[in-house]
C-alpha cells in the first residue's frame, strides 16, 4: 500500500494522441472544459481518483485478456511465445494515463499468477520486472522529451525505440528469464531461453507499446470519435486483412501448405497503411499483422538443431514487418509536417504572420454565410518606403497588425492581402461605426520616427457587405479595393452603407475619371471661375482693425464642366493618393505669382499673399528654388509672401521641412503653422519649425461664445505666441462676438465668412489695384 500511494501521488504526464511519440504534457482533467474543473476542489479530487481507478481496471482487465489470449500462441512446452503483447499493453497504458497505472497493472499480474498457480517467489520477480521496465521507460522518456521535441519524427521514432523500448526490453528479459528458469520448464538451455524471452519482450514492446498508446489517448481525449475511427480507409484494411486470414484459413483446412505464403501478403498491407493511413492505424496494423504472422508461422521444431533457424527466420520476418510500418510510418509522419508547413507559408504572411492573399481566399471560401470586409490601407506607405527605407514600412505595417489585432472582435481574421493593404473578415454586424472610428482614431495620423525625422500614418477605410448574390472570393476582394480606393476621404459612406458592386464600380471610373482631367488640367495655364482649376483667396484682417486688411490666403478651386464646383477636401486627397499633391501646389504657386504681378508697383508693401503647402511638397529637396523662381516672376517682394504647412500634413522628412522654413526666413519670406492646435505634437513642430505665424484651427472658434474649454485652448496658444514672439490667425470667425471674443484673448489676426468672403483672386487683385 505504501508503495501505491506513492506512485499515486507522483505527477502524471501524458502523451498526446497526435503528436510525436515523445510528446508529452503536464496532466490535467481530461478537457479544460471539464465538468470537474467548476466543482469544489474535494470533489475534483475524488473524480480523479475515481477516473483513475476506472482507467486502472480497464488496463489490468486489458492485460490479463492479452496474456490470456497469448498462452494460444506460446511455443509448446515453454509456455512463452515469439511476441509477449501483454507487456507491450501495459506500457502503452503508462504512457497514455502515466504512471498511477503502475500499480493496477501490478495487481492484474497477482490476479493472472494466482490463476495460473505460478509460485510466490516467481511471482514476486514477473511483477518486480514489469514495474521496474515501465518505471525505467517512463523515466527515459520523461528525460528524453525536452531534448528531441523540435526534431523530425523519424528520429524521435528511432529515438523511443532505442532509448526507451531497449532498455525496459532488457529488464524485463533479465527479470523474466530467471522467472521462466524457476518454474519446470523443459530442459532448454540458458542461453536459448534468454534469446527467446529477449525477443518475446522486444517484440511485444515494439509493436504493442505505442499502439495502444495511440487507441487510449484517442479514447481519452476524443479525437478519434467512433465513426472517424472507421473511416474509408479502415474499413478497406480490415475487410483485405479479414479477406487473407480466411484465404489462410481455408488454405490451412485443405492442406493446400499455401498458409504460410498468405503471411508475405500482409507486408504489402502494413506497408498501405503506414503510408497512406494515421498514425492509429499504421500502428495496429503493424501488430496485427505481427501476430498473424506469428500464428501462422510453420510449427516450432522439436530438434535443437532447426529451433534455432526457426527463431532466427522469424526474427528477421517480424523486423522486416516493423520497418516496413514504423519508418514508413515516420517518413509520412514527416512528409505531412513538411506538406503542413509549406501550405501555411504558402498561406501566412511573412511580414506580419497573418493571412496573405491565396490564405485569405481559401478563408472565405469556407466562410458562410459570407463576412462583412472591412479593407484597411496605409494610404502613404509607399512614400515612406521611398523617402525612408523599407525597414519602417514593414515596421509601421506590423504596428497596424497589432493593433487591429487589439480592436477587432475575437473571433474575427486579420489579413495582410498587399503590401499596405489589411483585410478584416466579420462576423455581420461586427463592422459597426465605433469600430471603424476606432481604427482611425487609433491609426489615423500616427507618427512614426527612424534617425531623427518623423512622419504620420494615413489611412483609407472600406467596407464591403454581403452584396446578396454569390460571388467568387477573388471578386469580393477586388470589389473591397474598389471601396477603399474610392473612400477619398478615409471616411466616406463606403465604411457606414453596404456597397454595391455597381456603385462601387461607378464611383470608382468617376474617380479615374476625375484624376485624367486633373493631369489634364495641370497642364494648361490657369482658368477663370466658369471652368477647370482657377485661384481664390480669403481677406485677412487685423483683430481690432477689421476694415484694414494685412493680406489674403490663396484657395484653389475646381469648377466641372457641368458647372459644379468640387472644394479641395474632396479632390485634394485623391490627388495625394496618385501623387499630385505636389504637381498642384507648384501649379497654385505659379499660377499665384501670375495673377498678383499687377501689385509690384502698388504702394502697400505690407500686404502678403499666403499660399498653402502640402506635405509631399515640403519634402521636396527642389522645391526651394521652384518658391524663388516664383517669387521673382510675381514681381513682389519675398517679405510679401507667406508660406503655410500643416502640422497634420504628411510630411516625410521632418528635416527637410525644418530647412525649407529656415531657408524661406533667410530670403524674406513669412511661414505659417496652419491648423494649430489639431496636432498630436503641435507644440513639438512649433519649436522645430521656426515659423512667424500660428493660424488657430476653426474647430477651437465655431463654438468659443459658450466653450470654456475652447476658450482656455485659445488664450494658451495666444500665450505661447507672445512668449515666441509670433502673431496669431485666427480661423473660421463667423460672427462678431466671436471677433470680439478673440481679440480680448490676444488674437492678432481674423479671418472667415464674417470677415470677408473668399472670391478670385484676380478680382481681388483689381480692387485693390482700384482702392
Amino acid at each position: 500500500m505504501p508503495l501505491c500511494h506513492t506512485i499515486f501521488s507522483l505527477m502524471w504526464f501524458n502523451i498526446e494522441p497526435d503528436a510525436s511519440c515523445l510528446r508529452m504534457t503536464i496532466p490535467r482533467p481530461d478537457d479544460a472544459a471539464h465538468p470537474s474543473a467548476t466543482q469544489h476542489p474535494s470533489a475534483r479530487r475524488w473524480a480523479t481518483q475515481a477516473r483513475v481507478l476506472r482507467r486502472g481496471l480497464l488496463c489490468a482487465l486489458l492485460w490479463i485478456w492479452v496474456a490470456e489470449a497469448s498462452l494460444h500462441f506460446a511455443i509448446e512446452g515453454l509456455g512463452m511465445s515469439l511476441i509477449w503483447p501483454a507487456n507491450g499493453v501495459a506500457l502503452g497504458a503508462v504512457l497514455a494515463y502515466g504512471p498511477a497505472m503502475i500499480p493496477a497493472l501490478a495487481l492484474g499480474v497477482v490476479v493472472w499468477h494466482i490463476w495460473h498457480s505460478v509460485g510466490e517467489l516467481e511471482s514476486l520477480i514477473g511483477i518486480g520486472a514489469l514495474v521496474l521496465a515501465l518505471l525505467l521507460a517512463w523515466g527515459v522518456l520523461r528525460w528524453l522529451y525536452p531534448r528531441l521535441q523540435s526534431r523530425n519524427p523519424l528520429l524521435q521514432t528511432a529515438s523511443f525505440h532505442l532509448l526507451a523500448v531497449l532498455p525496459a526490453s532488457a529488464v524485463l528479459t533479465l527479470l523474466g528469464s530467471w522467472q521462466f528458469l524457476l518454474l519446470d520448464a523443459p530442459a532448454w538451455a540458458d542461453f536459448e531461453v534468454l534469446i527467446l524471452m529477449a525477443l518475446s519482450q522486444v517484440f511485444g514492446l515494439l509493436m504493442f507499446g505505442r499502439a495502444t498508446q495511440l487507441l487510449l489517448n484517442a479514447l481519452k481525449h476524443r479525437a478519434y470519435p467512433w465513426r472517424s475511427l472507421l473511416d474509408r480507409q479502415t474499413v478497406a484494411w480490415c475487410s483485405l486483412f479479414v479477406v487473407f486470414g480466411l484465404l489462410a484459413h481455408l488454405a490451412d483446412y485443405a492442406n493446400l501448405g499455401s498458409a504460410e505464403a498468405v503471411r508475405y501478403l500482409l507486408l504489402g498491407l502494413v506497408a498501405w497503411a503506414a503510408f497512406a493511413a494515421r498514425p492509429l492505424l499504421a500502428h495496429w496494423a503493424t501488430a496485427a499483422a505481427a501476430v498473424t504472422m506469428v500464428a501462422l508461422a510453420p510449427e516450432f521444431p522439436t530438434a535443437d538443431a532447426h529451433a534455432l533457424t526457426w527463431i532466427i527466420d522469424q526474427t528477421v520476418l517480424l523486423i522486416f514487418l516493423a520497418a516496413i510500418g514504423f519508418l514508413v510510418s515516420a517518413v509520412m509522419a514527416q512528409r505531412r509536417l513538411l506538406e503542413r508547413a509549406l501550405r501555411r507559408a504558402a498561406h501566412t504572411d511573412p511580414v506580419t504572420g497573418r493571412l496573405n492573399e491565396s490564405g485569405l481566399i481559401e478563408h472565405l471560401r469556407l466562410c458562410a454565410p459570407p463576412p462583412t470586409l472591412l479593407g484597411v490601407e496605409a494610404s502613404n506607405l509607399s512614400q515612406i518606403e521611398d523617402r525612408f527605407d523599407l525597414a519602417l514600412a514593414r515596421s509601421v505595417e506590423r504596428d497596424i497588425s497589432l493593433t487591429l489585432g487589439q480592436l477587432v472582435p475575437s473571433g474575427s481574421q486579420i489579413s495582410r492581402m498587399k503590401e499596405g493593404f489589411f483585410v478584416l473578415c466579420l462576423r455581420p454586424g461586427w463592422a459597426s461605426e465605433g469600430l471603424v472610428e476606432g481604427i482611425q482614431q487609433a491609426l489615423e495620423g500616427k507618427r512614426y520616427a527612424v534617425a531623427g525625422e518623423s512622419t504620420r500614418l494615413r489611412l483609407a477605410i472600406g467596407r464591403l457587405d454581403d452584396v446578396g448574390h454569390p460571388l467568387q472570393a477573388e471578386h469580393r476582394l477586388a470589389l473591397l479595393a474598389q471601396a477603399t480606393q474610392v473612400d477619398w476621404n478615409g471616411r466616406s459612406a463606403a465604411t457606414r452603407d453596404p456597397a454595391q458592386p455597381e456603385n462601387l464600380l461607378r464611383l470608382r471610373r468617376q474617380q479615374i475619371e476625375c484624376i485624367d482631367h486633373l493631369r489634364e488640367l495641370l497642364r494648361q495655364p490657369q482658368a477663370d471661375a466658369t471652368t477647370g482649376l482657377w485661384l481664390a483667396c480669403q481677406p485677412i484682417r487685423r483683430a481690432l482693425r477689421e476694415q484694414e486688411e494685412v493680406g489674403a490666403e490663396v484657395l484653389l478651386r475646381w469648377t466641372l464642366a457641368n458647372g459644379n464646383s468640387m472644394s479641395p477636401a474632396e479632390f485634394f486627397p485623391m490627388a495625394e493618393r496618385h501623387g499630385l499633391a505636389a504637381a498642384l501646389d507648384r501649379w497654385v504657386l505659379n499660377a499665384a505669382a501670375t495673377q498678383v504681378r499687377p501689385l509690384a508697383h502698388g504702394r502697400d508693401k505690407n500686404w502678403k499673399l499666403s499660399v498653402n503647402l502640402s506635405g509631399a511638397s515640403v519634402s521636396d529637396p527642389a522645391l526651394f528654388d521652384d518658391i524663388v523662381a516664383a517669387i521673382a516672376a510675381s514681381g513682389l517682394g519675398a517679405r510679401q509672401w507667406c508660406f503655410e504647412i500643416t502640422e497634420t500634413a504628411g510630411i516625410a522628412q521632418r528635416a527637410q521641412a525644418v530647412e525649407l522654413f529656415q531657408r524661406l526666413r533667410q530670403h524674406g519670406a513669412s511661414t505659417a503653422l496652419d491648423d494649430f492646435g489639431t496636432g498630436l505634437a503641435t507644440f513639438d513642430y512649433l519649436k522645430a519649425l521656426e515659423a512667424d505665424y500660428l493660424k488657430i484651427d476653426g474647430s477651437f472658434v465655431r463654438a468659443i461664445e459658450t466653450s470654456r474649454v475652447d476658450q482656455q485652448i485659445v488664450r494658451s496658444i495666444c500665450e505661447v505666441a507672445r512668449t515666441m514672439r509670433l502673431q496669431t490667425i485666427a480661423e473660421f470667425v463667423e460672427r462678431d462676438s466671436q471677433k470680439h471674443l478673440l481679440a480680448a484673448y490676444g488674437v492678432d489676426f481674423v479671418q472667415g465668412y464674417g470677415i470677408a468672403r473668399p472670391r478670385p483672386l484676380s478680382e481681388h487683385v483689381q480692387q485693390l489695384l482700384t482702392a
